[in-house]
């Protein structure tokens, strides 16, 4: 999994499994690429962008970074975020049919 942030503010752009690698051919068009050593930049969402440290391309402005990240702890997080919310819609409907009810926490203590 990689972590596309912008080389300009740091903010973070999204993620990919795959990054599509592009260069620029000599008509100015943009080609898929498989050559390491011949990519300049990469597509993501639709929107070409040139990868830090290598050739510019013309007519391409923003420039980005690609960082290898760990998908099992961006899992994990997901994972514990989507627990939680899910203990909290309970207690809150818990706590709504009591209020329906008519009766309050002192009642139940």
């Amino acid at each position: 999994m990689y972590k596309i942030t912008s080389a300009s503010d740091g903010a973070d752009l999204g993620m990919t499994e795959a990054p599509v690698y592009i260069m620029q051919a000599a008509n100015g068009c943009f080609v898929l690429c498989s050559e390491p050593k011949m990519v300049q930049g990469i597509c993501f969402a639709g929107t070409v962008y040139n990868l830090l440290g290598k050739q510019a391309m013309t007519g391409v402005e923003n420039t980005v970074m690609l960082e290898p990240v760990d998908a099992g702890e961006l899992q994990a997080a997901a994972n514990t975020a989507i627990r939680d919310a899910d203990a909290m819609n309970v207690d809150q409907e818990y706590r709504l049919a009591l209020l329906e009810l008519g009766i309050t926490d002192d009642e139940l203590l």
